[in-house]
């Protein structure tokens, strides 16, 4: 979050930080490092005890579950009517059903990549008639097209997205999904995908209260500042160099010069998915889209700038990884 300092703000200021700031940036952190304790765990169950993506699978299947409940419940502080059950069901068995399409050579669960980029468009269509049948169901249809768009724009929201994250996971040898090495190559890029999106935010919010002077978009996000953004693409190009370099080694298929294209990219591109969220929160007047993770509010506050970087992500890796 890029936030602008007001001015007259009563307290003191440590380094440009006042003490409700710093208690929010403690919570903040302590949030932070419990949700990457628990994801850092399923990684490493996945790459030495499973040698698969089970882990990983189940907890992007639960994101899924958490998230679309999230923004259904958004749409329903609009007045709309979204199929929420039939949503969030079908978020969730298509991102197992997608893992189980995605091959993982040397594991014990097999799959079929035709199958799997067939599910993807697949489920959409079987999504679309899903939410046209229950809309006919209804005595009342003055709410159709709603009720029905509503539906589906959260699982292309949520659902395709999140999808790419597996197929980030997924890459091996040459950008090929399963290929040569996936196991090792694609925990990296899907820890460098996180890692330069989500350094968006940090950076954002951190130049934001040390710089913040003019506001980005205040009728979207007030809070939002110009230096909170430019400090945030920063830091997502630092984090885009750190994941390259031979010493951490997330990211080596880039060159310096890819590496700070992808951080700008995805730096900026993290950055509209968090507007984007505060778009749909400020259009119902809501702060935050739950309450569950603390500092933050809900788990879709979290997420935000991961959604629509992964399929940007994915693309760039592909393009690296086969030049």
């Amino acid at each position: 979050m890029t936030s602008v300092r007001e001015s007259g703000a009563s307290g003191w200021i440590v380094n440009g930080f006042t003490p409700s700031f710093l208690r929010a940036l403690a919570v903040r952190v302590a949030a932070i490092a419990v949700m990457v304790s628990i994801v850092a765990a399923g990684l490493a169950a996945d790459l030495w005890l499973l040698r698969s993506s089970l882990a990983l699978a189940i907890m992007i299947a639960a994101t899924n579950w958490i998230v679309l409940g999230e923004l259904y419940g958004i749409c329903r502080s609009a007045g709309e009517t979204p199929f929420s059950t039939f949503g969030i069901g079908m978020a969730v068995v298509l991102a197992i059903l997608h893992w189980l399409t995605l091959p993982k050579p040397g594991s014990r669960f097999v799959g079929d990549l035709s199958a799997g980029d067939d599910l993807l468009w697949g489920g959409l269509v079987l999504a679309v008639i899903g939410a046209m049948f229950l809309q006919a169901t209804k005595r009342d249809n003055d709410r159709a097209v709603p009720s029905i768009s509503v539906t589906l724009f959260g699982l292309l929201y949520v659902w395709l997205t999140t999808a790419f994250l597996l197929r980030i996971r997924h890459m091996g040898g040459g950008g090929v999904i399963g290929g040569s090495g996936w196991n090792e190559i694609g925990i990296g890029c899907f820890v460098g995908c996180v890692a330069v999106s989500k350094m968006s935010d940090v950076g954002g919010f951190l130049f934001g209260n040390l710089f913040g002077r003019r506001r980005l978009i205040p009728r979207i996000s007030p809070g939002k500042s110009w230096e909170g953004a430019i400090g945030g693409v920063a830091c997502s190009v630092l984090a885009a160099l750190a994941c390259r370099h031979p010493s951490v080694g997330f990211l080596p298929f880039f060159d310096v010069a890819g590496a700070i294209l992808f951080g700008i990219v995805v730096g900026v591109v993290a950055l509209c998915g968090d507007l984007g969220e505060s778009l749909l929160k400020r259009g119902v007047g809501v702060k935050d889209a739950g309450n569950l993770v603390p500092g933050f509010g809900g788990f879709m506050d979290v997420v935000d700038s991961i959604l629509p970087a992964a399929p940007v992500s994915y693309f760039f890796f592909k393009v690296a990884m086969s030049s």
